[in-house]
């Protein structure tokens, strides 16, 4: 069987391609489509797979299905690097993706090149150095804090939404206000308590608004809020 890779990561390719040559398949790789586009149009062109850097095509203004069916041709295209299917999945995502687009019934005597594509891309020394395939890393709220872009939302479709009660709603509003920087617990106390004198002594009660105000919008279904520990006796908000 005769592969043409198309792609960038061209390090990497060239592992898949050797493996893939020691079971008995011919592989040579491209890096411009439009090369690769006049290679297929050649009739005495033989090539029977293209596989394909899924960052190579996926911003482009073309379909490479449609541009390859559009020449006359089924030539099954898979994306080896495709990020949208498990390791479990991706040999029927692939035979799929070219069923649907190609209308026919996939060529039997591929599957097995498929399976042993996947099988290399399987393989952890490979894998690791396929950079669309690796696992996200989850960021910390902490490290969202400051952020310039945080989301905008409507305060009051928001207080009605989770039922806040006018204390919490004035807790939440002022620190929403203010959640681009970090807020004492005394200036917490100042904002609940200001019409009362002393308020310096009203700390386990600021402690425990914080708390409920947390689990109530911490849950909230169209907004993503994190109130947090800034820093000793600082409280910080973050709307994602």
């Amino acid at each position: 069987m005769e592969i043409c890779f198309l792609t960038r990561e061209k390090n990497v390719c060239r592992l898949i391609m050797e493996r893939l040559e020691n079971s008995g398949c011919r592989c040579y790789l491209q890096d411009d489509w439009s090369l690769l586009y006049k290679s297929i149009q050649d009739f005495n062109c033989q090539i029977d797979m293209i596989v394909c850097d899924f960052t190579l095509i996926s911003g482009c203004c073309f379909n490479l299905f449609e541009s390859i069916f559009e020449m006359g041709k089924k030539i099954p295209i898979i994306y080896y690097n495709d990020p949208s299917s498990p390791d479990d999945e991706r040999i029927n995502h692939w035979i799929s993706q070219n069923e649907l687009y190609y209308q026919f019934n996939f060529p039997k005597n591929c599957i097995p090149t498929l399976k042993k594509l996947n099988e290399i891309i399987c393989d952890p020394s490979v894998k690791r150095h396929i950079s669309l395939l690796q696992p996200a890393v989850p960021v910390g709220w902490e490290k969202l804090r400051g952020s310039e872009t945080q989301r905008e939302i409507d305060l009051l479709d928001f207080r009605f939404r989770n039922n806040l009660s006018p204390v919490l709603f004035q807790l939440f509003e002022y620190m929403y206000k203010n959640r681009t920087k970090d807020m004492s617990l005394s200036e917490l106390e100042k904002v609940l308590f200001r019409n009362k004198k002393n308020f310096f002594d009203h700390k386990s009660s600021v402690y425990s608004y914080i708390s409920r105000l947390k689990n109530q919008i911490e849950t909230d279904s169209a907004t993503k809020i994190k109130i947090f520990r800034s820093s000793r006796g600082c409280y910080r908000m973050v709307v994602y």
